[in-house]
C-alpha cells in the first residue's frame, strides 16, 4: 500500500501561488494577442497597470523601438521566468520532492 501524499497549508499554498502567476500570465498573453483590453478582470487590471505604468512611466511603449525598451523587455522577460522556477521549486520542495541533482 502506497502511502498518501499529504501536502502541509504551505505547500498548498506554495502551489496556488504558482497557480496563480500562471494565471496572470496567461492572461496578459491572451489579451494581448486578441487586442480585447483588459477590462475583463480586476485582479489582472491591476497587475498589468503596475507593470504597464513602469514601462509607460519611462516611456517605453509598443511603438518605442529604442535599444532600451529591448533591454526592458529582455529583463522583464528573465525575471518572470526566474520568478516562476523559484515558485515551482518552492512548491516542489514544500510538496516532499527530492533535491535536484545535476550528477544523478
Amino acid at each position: 500500500m502506497r502511502n498518501a501524499i499529504k501536502l502541509t497549508r504551505f505547500a498548498q499554498y506554495a502551489w496556488g501561488v504558482l497557480a496563480y502567476n500562471l494565471a496572470v500570465i496567461l492572461w496578459g498573453a491572451y489579451v494581448r494577442a486578441t487586442g480585447s483590453g483588459a477590462a475583463l478582470s480586476l485582479t489582472f487590471i491591476i497587475i498589468e497597470s503596475l507593470v504597464g505604468a513602469g514601462l509607460v512611466l519611462f516611456k517605453l511603449v509598443a511603438y518605442d523601438d529604442s535599444l532600451a525598451r529591448v533591454y526592458a523587455i529582455s529583463a522583464h522577460l528573465v525575471n518572470t521566468f526566474l520568478m516562476l522556477a523559484s515558485l515551482a521549486l518552492t512548491a516542489w520542495w514544500a510538496s516532499g520532492g527530492k533535491r535536484l541533482s545535476v550528477y544523478s
